[in-house]
């Protein structure tokens, strides 16, 4: 993971947010967390900054929507209900880039629950 930018100042306050709660398979897919927590922490230099980069790193996935070539097509990766029900979840919604179907752990699960107010 390469080292972050030192932050002088986390973001006072937020206009956007997402909850997410665990998938019918009681996880979040790594939605929630990071891949490595010992290089998270090594890369944002500073431990007051654990919380700002997971929040943002959380909202980032749960809102991220990769399809026709980073264009998008209005559903989220890695909401349960795109993945399950519309197809967000298997390799064909991704031309070229099937690893984009993978939630954040790297399974082919079924990914959380995702509601986003903005959408």
């Amino acid at each position: 993971m390469p080292q972050l930018q030192p932050l002088k100042n986390p973001a006072p306050r937020h206009d956007a947010y997402v909850l997410i709660s665990v998938g019918p398979n009681e996880n979040t897919g790594g939605v929630v967390g990071p891949p490595d927590e010992e290089g998270f922490l090594a890369a944002i230099g500073n431990p007051a900054y654990y919380y700002p980069f997971l929040a943002l790193r959380a909202y980032y996935l749960a809102t991220r929507d990769a399809n026709d070539g980073g264009k998008g097509n209005g559903l989220p990766d890695f909401d349960w209900r795109a993945r399950v029900r519309q197809g967000e979840g298997k390799q064909m919604a991704y031309p070229g880039e099937p690893e984009l179907a993978l939630l954040p752990d790297g399974s082919p699960g079924a990914g959380p629950m995702i509601y986003n107010p903005g959408q």
